[in-house]
């Protein structure tokens, strides 16, 4: 896991990591680990799964749209960029990504790493980081 800053937001490229836990309540977890750390993103807003032209909205606790979360189960995961009005984008190998967008009243997602970083999109859009 390499984390990169630019002016635009944050980039977090893996060698080789995975999709291994899928955690579903009024928000979406997925805990993503590699050979020898791991990390999770949580999303506690509508989110979208994009697989081409196709993106399907996901409505973290309402199950009916939930099916869709179950297919990135074991996923292999290439990076996932931050910007940093808010927008997170984690991009799978099969070329299909996750978009989530900042929320106003409420934290939108969360995401870190064991032990190196936490991002938070706070409300807004702001994203406040912790290292």
């Amino acid at each position: 896991m390499k984390v990169d800053e630019s002016n635009e937001g944050w980039r977090v490229t893996f060698d080789d990591a995975q999709i291994t836990q899928i955690k579903i309540d009024f928000r979406v977890t997925l805990i993503v680990a590699e050979l020898s750390a791991s990390g999770s993103l949580t999303i506690e807003q509508p989110f979208e799964i994009i697989e081409g032209n196709r993106r399907t909205t996901v409505h973290p606790g309402e199950m009916l749209s939930i099916p869709p979360v179950l297919d990135l189960f074991n996923a292999d995961v290439e990076s996932v960029t931050i910007e940093r009005m808010g927008r997170l984008q984690m991009k799978l190998a099969t070329g299909a990504a996750i978009e989530v967008v900042p929320s106003r009243p409420y934290e939108a997602w969360q995401f870190g790493w064991l032990g190196e970083f936490l991002f938070v999109s706070a409300p807004g859009g702001e994203v406040m980081e912790f290292r």
